[in-house]
């Protein structure tokens, strides 16, 4: 039909040309969309945990000075019932030692 008229001419564009650039320009698009969308939430994970890293909890200091003080002092904690509290350190040596075999024991060899 446009052949047959004598003003209109054939400009060459066909519609798999234009469909085969505007898929790759969509595709070109969504994968820069993508690569910026992952790359911010890089910086951003990365951010918070700078922040994270520098934020000062005082309810969280102030509970590792308690669990210090209570690990590291003797203290009665029944009297009547003979319970003491010793310091961690201390607690662990004495387990060491019970654990050890005695001189009197003889030694087990495997």
């Amino acid at each position: 039909r446009w052949a047959s008229r004598t003003a209109a001419q054939h400009e060459g564009i066909e519609a798999k040309q234009l469909a085969v650039f505007l898929l790759g320009g969509i595709l070109l698009l969504g994968g820069t969309v993508w690569a910026a969308s992952f790359w911010f939430k890089r910086e951003a994970d990365a951010a918070m945990e700078r922040v994270a890293a520098t934020a000062r909890y005082p309810e969280l200091q102030q509970t590792e000075v308690h669990a210090r003080d209570r690990l590291g002092h003797y203290r009665i904690v029944s009297e009547p019932d003979g319970i003491y509290q010793i310091p961690i350190e201390r607690a662990m040596e004495v387990l060491a030692q019970e654990s050890m075999p005695h001189a009197s024991t003889p030694e087990l060899r495997f």
